[in-house]
């Protein structure tokens, strides 16, 4: 770049000692001549290549200037033992060996640009940096020139969405010290009649009242992570990792309360027995209504489950379903072809209602209409299901059992279960 800088000021220097010799023309009046004419036309063309010369160095020195700059800023500047790779003799014959692309000046500067290019990925021999300068423009592959285009560092992380159901959202959820929580069921009424005053007052029935216990489970996670990536990835590994495994357990938690078996895990509302008469009130069951025809759904179906609950649960009673359900139902149509749902009440901003109550999806909910299916569940969750926290998550960080990576085992324990047998009522597909 110094020789550049150099010729310029000469071919500078010359230029205004010719400007200066024409203009001694012009004042003897000899610029009429054919022969001076010659020399000034081919003055102009000179003058021409000149400028676009200067146009170019000046283009060069801002293409370095850029290249210096984004070397200093690369986060991987260092070679572990201090020695930066942005320093000035660096740059210089990494910038020498790519504009010459072979015919390095003396030893020390070939050494020092090999030691860049090696640090760099780059090719070092005199034909591979030819094939690296000609293909420079095939950003999309590293070894054709992608490494002379580095991309931003990560600004942020684009997540997946999981289907879950929100039940703790809507839910009664306590917390214990102990390892499970023991509920009394008060649900039989006590005996009573009609006497005259003379009438014999014989013994009426004693309401019988039972015992619930809801235990907690575990669940755990034991990811790991090399403490290399620990120390070299440009974002938080730990708690990018942590942060996934308690999305994870809210999902798995929230998959139990809807179906849970209840065997290692929250006991889910749908995995209750149905009730051997509709109607008919039974403990550690629910009522389950079937929809009016076989295979397939009707407004009068969802007015008829909502009609089984009682007033004393319908003030916050909720509309729990999967949302390609909830599609189904919007699409219900009258005998005159007409929407049973308003349509444009999304386009309104109104929330989400059927029959006035609100609707919550549930990615766990059966989400197509087919025979036997649990397409809703309606009722006042906070009085029919209680989520019980034993602690929070806890995470045990271990460096030790395998030096090379950190393990983080992670668990939590949490219980649920069906805690009011008459709060909460399904709908299921008629099967034939």
């Amino acid at each position: 770049m110094s020789d550049i800088v150099e010729l310029k000021d000469q071919i500078t220097e010359f230029v205004t000692k010719g400007q200066k010799r024409f203009d001694e023309f012009e004042q003897r009046g000899e610029t009429q001549g054919e022969a001076i004419a010659a020399i000034k036309a081919d003055f102009v063309e000179l003058t021409d290549k000149l400028e676009k010369q200067a146009n170019q160095i000046r283009v060069e020195e801002e293409e370095r200037k850029s290249l210096e700059t984004l070397m200093a800023r690369m986060p991987e500047n260092g070679n572990g033992d201090g020695e930066i790779h942005t320093d000035p003799e660096y740059k210089a014959a990494f910038d020498g060996y790519l504009r010459r692309r072979s015919a390095i000046g003396d030893e020390t500067e070939r050494k020092n640009a090999t030691q860049i290019l090696e640090y760099y990925g780059l090719p070092t021999d005199e034909k591979s940096a030819n094939e690296l300068i000609v293909k420079a423009g095939l950003v999309g592959s590293n070894p054709d020139g992608g490494f002379l285009a580095p991309i931003d560092p990560v600004r942020f992380i684009s997540r997946r969405i999981f289907e879950t159901s929100p039940v703790r959202q809507i839910a009664n959820v306590i917390s214990t010290a102990r390892e499970a929580v023991s509920i009394i069921i008060d649900d039989q009424k006590a005996g009573s009649g009609w006497v005259a005053e003379l009438d014999a007052r014989p013994e009426t029935d004693y309401p019988q009242i039972a015992e619930l216990e809801i235990p907690t489970h575990e669940q755990y996670a034991e990811p790991k992570i090399s403490t290399k990536a620990i120390d070299d990835v440009s974002i938080n590994l730990e708690s990018w990792l942590q942060e996934k495994v308690a999305m994870q357990f809210m999902r798995a938690e929230n998959t139990a309360f809807v179906n849970g078996t209840g065997v290692k895990q929250p006991t889910g509302i749908l995995n209750l027995d149905s009730w051997t008469t509709q109607g008919n009130y039974e403990r550690f069951a629910l009522e389950h209504r079937d929809t009016g025809t076989v295979g397939t759904i009707a407004g009068d179906d969802f007015i008829d489950i909502q009609s089984d609950l009682l007033e004393e649960y319908q003030m916050n009673a909720v509309w729990m379903l999967h949302r390609k359900v909830w599609a189904e139902i919007m699409q219900l149509k009258d005998s005159d072809n007409q929407y049973l749902l308003n349509p444009m009440m999304l386009f309104m901003g109104v929330d989400m209602q059927l029959l006035g109550r609100p609707v919550r999806f549930a990615g766990d909910m059966d989400s197509t209409i087919a025979e036997g299916n649990n397409i809703a569940i309606y009722g006042d969750f906070r009085e029919g299901y209680t989520i019980v926290d034993r602690i929070g998550i806890r995470v045990l960080r271990d460096p030790y059992t395998d030096k090379r990576f950190v393990k983080y085992y992670t668990t939590k324990r949490v219980g649920g279960a069906v805690t009011n047998f008459q709060a909460l009522k399904v709908l299921d597909v008629q099967a034939s």
